[in-house]
């Protein structure tokens, strides 16, 4: 029986597939592009534990099972068609953003006040900010700033803003004796 992530890494691969068909029908470089991020997504998800806890949201959600990953919902396909439109975009963001999909509003917003608390930790506040682009999920436009109003991080995905939060928990934990 093949594990989640095997199974989970599959659908990026066929994904990479796809791009790399229409960009010979179409001579379009943004699909090779496109092509490179979800092959390069799906070698680095087979590394994944399958108990991952966004793997599990998957899991537990329906969308994913040892059979293979299947997206429900337009918010979900659209984030899909739109995926590697930056060369900054990892098997993380992949992840993440499928299992926030996945899981719905409780999901990201609970993890959205397990990021309040650690920043209220530095003295920062999470705002959510009104977004721009109706095509952009939620946990896509948040910011950090400080109580007088200045901007720590003008404006990132909740991932991202994770990722912050650890480097200064990380920097906080090598000064201390």
């Amino acid at each position: 029986m093949m594990g989640y992530a095997q199974a989970l890494a599959d659908f990026p691969r066929d994904q990479a597939e796809w791009r790399r068909e229409v960009a010979e029908r179409h001579d379009d470089s943004a699909s090779r592009s496109t092509a490179r991020g979800f092959d390069r997504a799906a070698t680095e998800i087979e590394a994944i534990a399958d108990d991952h806890p966004w793997i599990s949201t998957l899991v537990a959600a329906g969308w994913l099972t040892a059979d293979g990953f299947q997206a429900e919902g337009g918010p979900a396909d659209r984030y899909l068609r739109q995926f590697n439109r930056y060369e900054a975009m990892s098997w993380e963001d992949l992840l993440f953003s499928l299992a926030m999909f996945a899981g719905g509003d409780d999901v990201w917003l609970s993890y959205a006040n397990s990021l309040r608390g650690r920043a209220a930790k530095f003295d920062l506040i999470l705002t959510p900010l009104r977004r721009q682009d109706t095509h952009r999920p939620q946990w896509e436009s948040y910011s950090l700033r400080t109580r007088m109003g200045t901007n720590r991080v003008e404006q990132d995905t909740l991932l991202g803003l994770d990722r912050y939060l650890t480097s200064l928990e990380t920097a906080r934990d090598t000064r201390k004796p």
